[in-house]
Formats: structure tokens, sequence, C-alpha cells
């Protein structure tokens, strides 16, 4: 992915906009609130270690959920949740521990 789209899709998720191609002409804005950024703050952004340090949490998140839900899928944290509440915490004990040692494995910067 081009660092034009990651972008968009860090800072400018809750805009309307449309990527065609790689480039910035190829960016389509059709956000009526915020401007279209120009292709130099765009540059500004991705050369900001804020920006960095922004993609690399997220990419983290991204790989806790990928970990988690590999070995937890939803339909098993659900019914961990259930028989907590039935009086049966083992499994969400069980899970609550392997969050953990994912986040531990996986630390934010």
């Amino acid at each position: 992915m081009n660092y034009i789209a990651k972008i968009l899709e860090v800072n400018y998720a809750d805009c309307e906009w449309s990527l065609a191609g790689n480039s910035y002409v190829g960016i389509i804005w059709q956000d009526q609130e915020i401007d279209k950024p120009n292709q130099s703050e765009l540059q500004e952004i991705w050369d900001s270690q804020e920006f960095q340090d922004k993609l690399n949490n997220r990419e983290v998140i991204d790989a806790r959920r990928r970990s988690i839900l590999s070995q937890w899928p939803t339909h098993k944290q659900f019914e961990a949740l259930t028989e907590a509440q039935m009086g049966r915490p083992e499994k969400l004990d069980e899970l609550i521990n392997y969050i953990k040692s994912v986040k531990e494995d996986n630390p934010k910067i």
C-alpha cells in the first residue's frame, strides 16, 4: 500500500474520499467539512514521528487482534463470558490471561 492511502486511512478515516491509483492526483475528495490536504501536507504527515508511531501502534493492535482471534474466536469468547455469568469463570480467566500475554508480547510504542 502506498503512503497516500495509509495517511488517508489513518488521519482522514472520517472524511469522504476515494483513491484511484497510487498518486496524489488520484485522490477524489468528496468531504464537505474538511478541505483536501495538499501534497506537501501529506508528505509532512508521513515524515512526522507522531504519524509513524500511530502506524506502528495500529500494526501492533492488528497483530494482537489476529493472535487473540486465532486462539479465541468470537464464539469461544462469548462462551467464556456466558459461562462466567453462570458461575464458571475458568474459561474467562484463561481468556483474560491469554489477552495479557498477547499484550506483553506485542507492546505499543
